[in-house]
């Protein structure tokens, strides 16, 4: 993902010596001589005329303040601390001394030092915008970002102009994943300030989180221009590019990142991302690790490391490395939900005497691929209770020996011990040679089949066909085909089609765009067991990667995958078959990006081979 980096507003420069306690005249204009020096960029004289003062008995507030100013600039933050604290010892209600003492400390790490420095500033006068700015800073920096929020717009509302509290706010937003809010509010310190790199650089994120890819990539090209030696800047645009498919442009530009800055984790994180996209896996490892060993806490980078391992086969380091999804954002649900359990999480222990609860969890794919390990746990456990969303409730119930509840009511389930469902193959200490592949797992309603299939009376080839899948899913546009690229399948002689797409990808479907043999059955899909009462009338499943091609495997209905280049792991690489799917057979784009035309010729070729011995009537009601 991109940097959004964030910084603090310093107080005045110099304050107008006009409203300052007088001193004797000759120090008074020493002290006027210091201040031009210091606003000419004279730092050295006028460090020299500060000292002088503080050697003398004048009012020392206003020179030591000056020396805390050029302490700071020169990166001298401790000795800008001294000169801030003795200036504060003279006049204590100076509120921009209190202002830059708390951002010198912030600087030092110090944040709930910080912190309580700005609120004593803003104590002092409320309306000071760049002590609510700052707090603002320092609360973001604590993790507190519903505080820190409220203290940038706090800010705001007292200097309207401020690009950078307008700036830091949409990093706060964009940490919140706020994307419009973050990219309104972006825009507008943009607009304040059109030299600031920063700005750019998170306008850039904004427009990247929002789909905007080329507004995006020029949004970050524009920080670049501004700071060329900006090394977050030349992350963040790595990760426009990897988000348009720009692959080697990412890893060149994420190499640049790290050659000006080797301390950069996001800038090896998102060309770890680049490489994984390429299939260069032990690369993609290798800087995944080295993300994660400037940032070790990171759930975000340790995650992108379990699906690159498991990617790779390696399932037991894989596993481990999956459990750090319980600290991301996105499931954010179910770890509290994990917390009101109150029980023992599930680690692969002597259960036969009790009852566990399992928690179902990210998308419909994901609970079919893994409701393999219900059966197991039904062999080990004296009870298994599974907590689901209602569209899995029917298709789950067909698994024997299990209880299914609503996954609202999960923790008022009496039970022992609970585990999240994609948990399981950890506690199981699954590999490769002990994935339980034997299928069906899961199986439709007798009667709702016998129903479907007296509607599919076809004496052709019966293909059901799936085209597209949640589009929240992180570069979707890359995994899945739309209608347009799979049209060629619809000319295959002797196959009539059933179109099996529900929610997303159904836009697709302009009025008179499909032939007469392909028949929609979407809008008549309820849930998964739906779904699955038709699949098990066809003779074929072609899907892309999601829900439905995992319910066909599940099903032992035969399936073609529809696979991007860069895979989801449970298809690990280069091979044609599935080690989680006994009847599936593999079909993958040779290059990265949004081109099917081999992965839909190749499947037409096989069709029209499959179709050949059937009669091409038809009788679909």
């Amino acid at each position: 993902m991109p940097n959004y980096d964030n910084q603090t507003c310093d107080g005045n420069a110099l304050p107008d010596c006009a409203v300052q306690p007088p001193m004797t005249t000759d120090f008074g204009q020493i002290l006027i001589k210091a201040i031009n020096f210091h606003n000419d960029g004279c730092i050295a004289e006028a460090e020299r005329l500060y000292r002088a003062i503080l050697a003398s008995p004048a009012d020392h507030s206003i020179a030591s303040y000056g020396l805390g100013l050029i302490h700071s600039a020169q990166g001298r933050l401790q000795d800008a601390v001294d000169a801030y604290r003795y200036t504060l010892t003279i006049r204590p209600d100076f509120v921009d001394a209190w202002v830059n003492l708390g951002t010198v400390t912030l600087g030092l790490g110090r944040r709930e030092e910080a912190e309580s420095l700005y609120r004593h500033a803003i104590a002092i006068r409320p309306e000071n915008a760049m002590a609510h700015g700052n707090l603002g800073k320092a609360l973001q920096d604590q993790g507190r970002l519903d505080e820190a929020i409220a203290s940038y717009r706090a800010g705001i509302a007292y200097q309207n102009d401020n690009a950078i509290i307008h700036t830091n706010l949409g990093a706060a937003l964009l940490e919140q994943q706020a994307w419009d809010d973050a990219l309104a509010v972006t825009q507008r310190a943009v607009s304040l300030a059109p030299g600031h790199a920063m700005a750019h650089a998170n306008l850039g994120t904004a427009l990247l989180k929002l789909g905007r890819f080329e507004e995006a990539l020029a949004a970050c090209r524009r920080a670049i221009a501004l700071h060329p030696e900006g090394v977050e800047f030349y992350a963040s645009l790595g990760g426009a590019m990897l988000e348009l498919g720009a692959l080697t442009e990412a890893v060149s530009l994420c190499f640049h990142a790290i050659e000006l800055d080797p301390q950069q984790p996001n800038a090896f994180f998102n060309m770890s991302h680049a490489l994984k996209g390429m299939n260069k896996l032990e690369e993609a490892e290798l800087t995944a690790r080295q993300a994660i060993a400037l940032k070790p806490d990171s759930a975000e980078y340790h995650f992108h490391l379990a699906h690159i391992l498991l990617l790779r086969g390696d399932l037991e380091a894989g596993w481990r490395e999956y459990d750090w999804r319980l600290k991301l954002p996105d499931f954010l649900w179910i770890a509290e939900l994990m917390r009101a359990c109150t029980r023992p999480c599930w680690q692969g222990e002597d259960i036969s005497d009790q009852t566990i609860l399992v928690l179902t969890e990210q998308g419909l794919g994901d609970i079919i691929q893994f409701a393999r390990f219900l059966p197991m746990l039904v062999r080990r456990a004296g009870r298994v209770i599974v907590a689901a969303h209602p569209p899995a409730h029917r298709i789950l119930e067909t698994i024997e020996g299990i209880a299914v509840v609503p996954i609202r009511d999960a923790p008022l389930q009496p039970f022992d011990t609970y585990c999240p469902l994609l948990s399981l193959p950890r506690a199981f200490g699954t590999r490769i040679e002990s994935i339980p592949a034997e299928v069906p797992y899961l199986r439709a309603d007798p009667s709702e089949r016998a129903r479907w299939h007296a509607r599919i009376d076809s004496k052709a080839l019966r293909v059901g066909i799936v085209w597209a899948g949640n589009p929240i899913t992180r570069r979707d546009r890359f995994r899945s085909p739309g209608l347009s690229s799979i049209m060629p399948l619809f000319s295959v002689p002797g196959v009539d089609f059933v179109v099996l797409q529900v929610g997303p990808g159904r836009e697709d479907l302009a009025p008179g765009r499909l032939p007469q043999h392909v028949f929609d059955f979407g809008p008549e899909v309820t849930d998964l067991a739906d779904t699955a009462a038709i699949m098990s009338g066809l003779d074929l499943m072609i899907s892309s990667c999601t829900g439905p091609l995992h319910l066909a495997g599940a099903l032992g209905v035969p399936t073609w995958a529809m696979l991007p280049f860069a895979p989801h792991f449970p298809w690990l690489l280069e091979r044609s078959d599935s080690i989680w799917y006994p009847t599936m057979r593999l079909y993958r784009q040779e290059q990265y990006g949004l081109d099917w035309t081999g992965v839909v010729g190749r499947i037409a070729a096989d069709l029209a081979g499959l179709s050949q011995s059937r009669p091409a009537s038809r009788h679909f009601s």
